[in-house]
């Protein structure tokens, strides 16, 4: 039924649970079914007077945007290193999962990677604290609003 079943992860405890729910979907359909765990790094907003502070405080070849991109690369570094400790942790249930991670704004790249995917299953919540009010998070609500395939909330 489900060839491709994308689950964003931000790290939280209900996209902890929503991978679980994905992997259970998966071998509950179909042994070719295929887990794509997404982590999207957000855009970090730069404001003039954080790079000139920035550059104010280091003098030599660094420049402003190698900072930055220094930001990135160690997000990216402890991001994948979840990811693959996520995917082993499911090693023996025999579900292929895959992991990616990207950058930009979360809705938007959760949008384009899920063009080829038959399923996304998601948490409600995420890391932004709302999840106390049992609300739907931002993320979860502009992927619904947005996404062509099936969206599953997993509270």
């Amino acid at each position: 039924m489900y060839r491709k079943i994308l689950v964003p992860y931000d790290i939280s405890n209900p996209a902890d649970r929503a991978l679980a729910h994905a992997v259970r979907l998966a071998k509950a359909t179909d042994e070719s079914t295929q887990i794509v765990i997404l982590h999207v790094i957000p855009d970090i907003p730069i404001y003039p007077v954080l790079e000139h502070a920035i550059k104010s405080k280091h003098e030599g070849p660094h420049t402003f945007n190698e900072h930055v991109q220094f930001v990135y690369e160690s997000m990216k570094s402890y991001v994948i290193k979840i990811l693959e400790d996520k995917k082993s942790e499911y090693r023996q249930t025999g579900v292929t999962i895959k992991t990616d991670v990207v950058q930009g704004k979360p809705v938007d790249k959760i949008i384009e990677y899920a063009k080829d995917a038959d399923l996304i299953v998601m948490g409600s919540t995420g890391f932004s604290g709302i999840s106390k009010l049992r609300a739907l998070g931002s993320v979860s609500r502009g992927v619904l609003e947005k996404s062509e395939c099936p969206v599953m909330i997993v509270h």
